[in-house]
């Protein structure tokens, strides 16, 4: 982030992404959509796909592209927890949890 820099159109690049941890329930049948984008405005700063600060006037349409081939095998790992593991939400484990996040 201190040294931003432009991709090169045409080019492949790698990415990891780490997300935040969260947690969700799933029943049978229920569908997970990922969505990959290059902002996430209003909820963050516009990104105007220049280079330029967020208050430009210049905007570029970005094109996001997922390669999945044997030379790109492009995955995403959603780890599962098994039911019997799950815990009911209390203050105190809440309160535990946050403590233990602090540096």
């Amino acid at each position: 982030y201190s040294q931003p820099e432009p991709l090169e159109a045409g080019k492949v690049y790698g990415l990891e992404v780490e997300l935040f941890p969260t947690s969700n329930y799933f029943e049978a049948g229920h569908r997970i959509r990922i969505e990959v984008s290059s902002s996430d405005f209003p909820y963050f700063a516009r990104n105007l796909n220049t280079m330029d600060s967020d208050t430009g006037t210049e905007m570029r349409t970005a094109r996001t592209r997922i390669h999945h081939t044997r030379a790109y095998p492009s995955h995403i790992v959603l780890p599962v927890v098994p039911a019997t593991a799950i815990q009911p939400w209390s203050p105190d484990r809440a309160a535990a949890r946050r403590a233990s996040l602090e540096p």
